[in-house]
């Protein structure tokens, strides 16, 4: 699940993501982010005890929308790089 953080309102969103690097995500069911703005996502990652949350920026957006990490502190880079470890080679890439 991801809850996307406008200016003034929390929206949830529900999208499962395609692919996960420590540089951004790759989801569907996103088609109403618009490129290039920025969000804050609340990212349910199996390794991690809590949610985490992180800004992020929207690079691509329509059927598959990317999103780009923004600010990730040290500890979330080190879980999304230990999940990433775990998957196989083709859900890693954004």
């Amino acid at each position: 699940m991801t809850s996307v953080i406008g200016d003034r309102e929390i929206l949830p969103l529900r999208a499962r993501c395609d692919s996960i690097s420590e540089t951004g995500v790759s989801a569907a069911g996103l088609e109403a982010l618009a490129l290039d703005r920025t969000v804050t996502l609340e990212l349910h990652i199996p390794v991690a005890t809590k949610p985490i949350w992180v800004e992020a920026i929207v690079r691509r957006s329509g059927q598959r929308c990317v999103l780009e990490f923004t600010s990730l502190t040290d500890d979330q880079r080190k879980l999304i790089k230990r999940y990433c470890r775990l998957q196989p080679e083709q859900k890693r890439r954004c």
